[in-house]
Parts: structure tokens; sequence; C-alpha cells
């Protein structure tokens, strides 16, 4: 997919704007916020203690619950983890599944699992995160995906950002076909978001190419592809303005 300034500004607006760093301030969530506000992007994904922050600036807010990058706690904590994420006002709620249910087929307790997290998230926009760096073979996240949508996650998610291995081509393909077969066989659609390590526009294209080839057309707007990522950005506006 050939860079212009059309695709570059429907990459932007399909932008969650990102910071999750252990020195996250007051002040940077703010500058970051009123950023992604001026630029249209999709969403401000923040730490549960932002989110009133975020929000002052007018922007949809993102934030990341479930025993975020693990997934180990109990899952009564990270029930409540959703629920104090709903109460602070998030728009939306990136949750990580517990890998370990996957890498063992423990497909009933992690649709379980996921079906008391949708439940605690209401009505708000649920990402489920698999940390597909961490699973095995594209059948396991094909079939994580899965689970993921029949309990009811809006979109199925690449990466923490944290793990050593994030976004792939490889894992989206994977991820894409999941998708697919989930709306073939229930009529509902769901989005994919791609996160981590994502810093460069011609990946960005790469990825938009990747999801309106396998979703199909109509899909490349913030209902059905997100992309997470925190330096994007400031790379998306200076490649529009070389145009």
């Amino acid at each position: 997919m050939p860079l212009t300034k059309e695709r570059i500004e429907t990459a932007i607006f399909c932008l969650d704007l990102t910071t999750l760093s252990g020195d996250d301030t007051t002040a940077k969530v703010d500058r970051l916020a009123a950023k992604g506000k001026e630029h249209g992007v999709a969403a401000v994904c923040v730490y549960p203690v932002f989110v009133e922050t975020a929000k002052k600036q007018g922007v949809r807010v993102a934030t990341v619950a479930g025993a975020f990058p693990h997934g180990l706690s109990a899952i009564e904590a990270r029930i409540k983890d959703v629920e104090t994420s709903v109460q602070s006002g998030a728009d939306e709620i990136d949750i990580v599944i517990r890998r370990q249910l996957a890498l063992e087929a423990r497909w009933e307790e992690l649709h379980q699992e996921l079906l008391a997290m949708r439940q605690a998230a209401g009505d708000r926009t649920l990402k489920a995160i698999l940390a597909t760096g961490e699973l095995e073979t594209q059948e396991l996240i094909w079939q994580a995906s899965l689970v993921c949508l029949m309990a009811g996650t809006d979109f199925v998610k690449t990466s923490t950002g944290k793990e050593k291995v994030n976004a792939t081509l490889e894992a989206g393909v994977a991820m894409a076909s999941a998708i697919c077969f989930f709306r073939e066989k229930t009529g509902k659609p769901a989005g994919l978001k791609a996160a981590g390590g994502i810093q460069d526009p011609m990946q960005t294209m790469a990825w938009m190419a990747l999801v309106e080839r396998d979703l199909g057309a109509g899909t490349l707007n913030s209902r059905f592809f997100r992309i997470g990522a925190s330096a994007l950005l400031d790379e998306l506006l200076t490649a529009r303005n070389r145009i």
C-alpha cells in the first residue's frame, strides 16, 4: 500500500495514542491527550489513574485492565480491575488474557474468564490482548482470538508492548482469519488492533493493507482497526508533510 496523504490520515484516525510507562505523569498525559484531540486520533490509551486527566481534554479514552500486562492476578482481582476502569470513566478497556490458558488449551476456562470481564465492562468497548509473541503457533493465535470473540470482546489485539516479540503481520493474518470466521458464523463484526513496536509509516501501511485485504472493504476505520503506538503519530505527521 503506497504512502499517500489520504492513507496517512486514515492511519491517524485509527490510532490509539498510547503512554503506558512507569514514569507517566499528569502533565505528560495531559499533553498527550491534547495532542490526540488536535489530530483526531481514535483514542488516547493510558493507565487507569490517568483516565480522568485525559478525559479533561475531550478525547475518547482507553485504559488497560485485567492485571495488565501479565494477566496473572486472581480472576476476582481482574474483574474488579475492569469495574474500576468503568467507574473511572474510561470509554474503552484493553484487557489481557491469561496466556497460560491458551498455551495449555484450557479454552473453556479462558472463555469463562473473558465472559466475566465482558460483563464487568458493561457497554464499554472491550479489547482483548493476546500477547501473540508468547503464543507458539498461528493455530494457537487463531484459537485464542476466536475464544475472545465468542466471549463478546469487540477487538482482538496483538500485544501489550511489553513482550520480547510484539505485533507481527503473521499474527495479524491469524487474527484476521478468526475475525472473518466469527463474522461468517455469527453475523457479528469485530475489530483488530495492532500494538507493540509499530513506529514506521510503512509498517503502518502494511497493516492497513492486511486489514483491507483480509477483513474486507469498509474496515479501514476506527470501528474495525486500531494501531496502538506512542511515537507513530509524529512519524505519520512528518511523512504527511513531506508528500
